[in-house]
């Protein structure tokens, strides 16, 4: 059994919602999802750019030093694995989420092809000091708020994982409409200012 995607990004962001975590989320339905929930300063909504989140979180959390979450999905960081490699080497005080349906649910719902377990490892190879895999009994706020208190502290140790097996949900909501440069603007401010 597995989580809803929408369900399931609602949970993410009502548990960061207070304390204004930089939140990156992945291109595609994620981002839709995400938005419709709430649209708060500290959201950046990847629009393209497939496989960028990771960077850009990793990025966000080193030039601020606040830990940041990043909401990915497992089509997206199929196709940017290497950046696993560079978040683990430079100790990205990211939790780096990442919804995983088996498939570009945005694109069409194509098998994305990645085995059942494949990303976990991947994580852990690439130097992940923590990898979790999320079951459906599992008390997601309390993991993730967990995650970034640990990833806030003096020595953080890299990168924390937390993997989701999620469903598909449907209906989407519709694209964002925001202009992008205006997301980029009110993000950059809110990040800096907090």
């Amino acid at each position: 059994m597995s989580r809803g995607k929408a369900a399931t990004v609602e949970v993410l962001v009502d548990t960061v919602r207070a304390g204004a975590v930089p939140t990156v989320f992945t291109t595609g339905f994620i981002s839709r999802f995400a938005c419709a929930v709430a649209d708060p300063p500290h959201h950046f909504y990847m629009v393209g750019s497939m496989g960028m989140a990771l960077p850009l979180g990793a990025g966000i959390a080193l030039a601020t030093g606040r830990p940041t979450l990043v909401v990915d999905g497992d089509g997206a960081l199929a196709m940017n694995p290497a950046a696993l490699v560079t978040a683990a080497q430079v100790r990205a005080p990211v939790v780096h989420v990442v919804l995983d349906d088996a498939a570009y649910d945005s694109t069409g719902g194509q098998p994305t092809g990645v085995a059942p377990g494949v990303l976990p490892a991947l994580a852990e190879a690439a130097g992940y000091p923590d990898v979790r895999r999320i079951e459906v009994g599992d008390d997601l706020p309390a993991v993730l708020s967990a995650a970034l208190k640990h990833a806030a502290g003096p020595d953080p140790a890299g990168p924390v994982m937390l993997h989701i097996d999620v469903v598909p949900d449907r209906p989407v909501p519709s694209r964002i409409t925001r202009p992008l440069p205006e997301v980029a603007a009110r993000f950059g401010a809110a990040v800096t200012a907090s």
